[in-house]
């Protein structure tokens, strides 16, 4: 999280922005495999397949401003699944947990419940289905009908 003095240049800022143009076709990021099923190989991602696909998430996810939203998926593994820039787009809050290992997970849940995210990404391997989903519960027992 950045403090007070690493926001101040933020606030200082002045409001009045130049967009650049942007060729919409132009590379927005390039994610590359790591060659264990053969060479490597990368793809690049243009702004306008990035803004697109993030429309598709959002939308199917409805995804919105009330959402508190944390980035689990890495996201240099296919930009995270888009989730990180849809939720970015409809404006919900996002939590980014940093470096964690499955010996971490009890950090990452208190981080979780403490931030009240909403929604978070996974993969299996680092599942969250593995944290302690008592105390999630326990903390958003308004929010769970079973």
């Amino acid at each position: 999280m950045l403090g007070l003095e690493e926001m101040r240049p933020f606030s200082e800022a002045s409001p009045e922005l130049e967009w650049p143009h942007m060729d919409e076709t132009s590379a927005y990021a390039a994610c590359y495999t790591t060659g264990t099923t053969g060479k490597p190989k990368g793809v690049f991602y243009s702004h306008r397949d990035v803004y697109l696909h993030s429309c598709a998430i959002g939308m199917s996810a409805e995804i919105s401003i009330r959402d508190t939203y944390c980035q689990i998926v890495p996201m240099f593994h296919a930009l995270g699944w888009g989730l990180c820039q849809a939720a970015t787009m409809v404006g919900a809050r996002l939590v980014f947990p940093g470096i964690y290992t499955l010996d971490s997970l009890k950090a990452l849940n208190k981080l979780i419940v403490d931030q009240r995210v909403m929604f978070v990404d996974k993969i299996p391997k680092t599942s969250v289905g593995k944290m302690d989903k008592k105390v999630i519960r326990k903390q958003y027992s308004n929010l769970y009908t079973e």
